[in-house]
């Protein structure tokens, strides 16, 4: 038996194990989804330990840029993106993949939002906000996008070429009370996220002047962010259902074919539902 999971520092947010092992066990797959909490000095032992009993796994914060270099090979698409969210070991050999821009190709077109030639403020500068910058470059190039980050200079130097060639402004979040008005905003940092469930990563006179918000934050769904959004009237969509289409793509790069879809669904909605009810 070959083992899935995810790593990455914290763990313990994730209910990826539920969801995973759940699938796993009702589609009858040899397999068992594991939480790692993988410290940055350890990173690089473990992909090599891995590629002996683990068929992939999945990365999150904060190792979705640094494990590229560690990888034996990475797919076009997570290159050019510059991060990686998913690595697939076969024959000895470890891949990374991109499997939150598939998720992201879903988002946009299956949300009702209209991102072109659309103002939109991105928080973070991490792994998935690569990603979101990644579609908008590609997908939306006239779109208007500024990002915010705690530390714009570093952000502004460790950023793939993309984002610059764009000429995305890159701005610090103590800025945002002189730039708050955007038509679209999008949380892609941490903030929000179990435990922290006290923040928001937009002020509020930000989420005044926007027309609609997305939160990648998924546990809780609901964030502060996201209930602020709707109490105000304005379109919020959660992080639930793009967790749910990047797990899909995940499960057919770790066992190279297709899965249950809708089996997969039905059980990550479940297990998302119970989550809050138990928070």
């Amino acid at each position: 038996m070959l083992l899935t999971g995810l790593i990455g520092r914290p763990v313990s947010h994730s209910i990826g194990q539920t969801v995973y092992n759940r699938f796993y066990s009702s589609s009858g797959i040899e397999s068992m989804y594991l939480s790692i909490d993988v410290m940055t000095e350890n990173l690089e032992r473990f992909v090599k330990l891995s590629k002996e009993n683990f068929s992939g796994y999945n990365v999150t914060i904060p190792h979705k840029v640094q494990i590229m270099k560690y990888l034996d090979s990475m797919d076009p698409a997570a290159s050019e993106i510059g991060a990686v969210n998913l690595v697939r070991n076969c024959d000895g050999k470890s891949r990374g993949y991109n499997t939150d821009y598939l998720a992201m190709e879903k988002l946009g077109s299956g949300r009702g939002l209209n991102f072109e030639n659309s103002s939109i403020a991105v928080a973070g500068t991490g792994g998935v906000s690569r990603t979101v910058l990644y579609y908008m470059a590609r997908r939306h190039p006239e779109a208007e996008v500024t990002i915010f980050s705690r530390n714009p200079d570093a952000a502004a130097v460790k950023l793939p070429s993309y984002v610059l060639e764009k000429g995305y402004e890159i701005l610090s979040t103590k800025e945002m009370s002189q730039r708050d008005s955007f038509d679209i905003l999008i949380n892609c940092s941490p903030s929000g996220m179990w435990p922290e469930t006290g923040e928001s990563p937009f002020i509020e006179s930000a989420i005044l002047n926007c027309q609609a918000g997305i939160d990648l934050v998924y546990n809780p769904v609901d964030t502060l962010f996201i209930k602020r959004l709707r109490e105000l009237g304005k379109k919020a969509v959660s992080g639930d259902g793009f967790f749910i289409d990047q797990g899909y793509e995940s499960l057919k790069l770790f066992f190279g074919r297709s899965v249950d879809e809708e089996l997969f669904r039905s059980t990550a909605d479940i297990a998302i539902r119970e989550s809050i009810v138990n928070g």
